[in-house]
């Protein structure tokens, strides 16, 4: 719905800088930002009263938190987080 793909979160885990996936985060927060914009327009509490669409819509809202709030964190740092947190 919002018009993400898997392969542009491989884009940014493959990138081969930090600047690099930085940029194709940016990328990807603005295409989310756009459909998100599309399908607010569609399935808004104020526009269409159906209560699965307001449902829909609060997940949408939801979601799109979710993706602005993503950053990209270097490499080394993820090794180590990743380990802490399976001891």
């Amino acid at each position: 719905m919002l018009g993400i793909v898997p392969a542009d979160f491989r884009n940014i885990q493959q990138a081969k800088s930090l600047e690099v996936a930085e940029s194709y985060l940016d990328t990807l927060k603005m295409k989310a930002k756009k459909g998100f914009r599309e399908a607010a327009r569609k399935i808004h509490p104020d526009v269409a009263g159906d209560a699965a669409d307001v449902e829909q819509f609060h997940r949408l809202t939801a979601g799109m938190r979710y993706i602005e709030a993503l950053t990209v964190t270097p490499p080394k740092r993820r090794i180590r987080y990743k380990i802490r947190k399976v001891y």
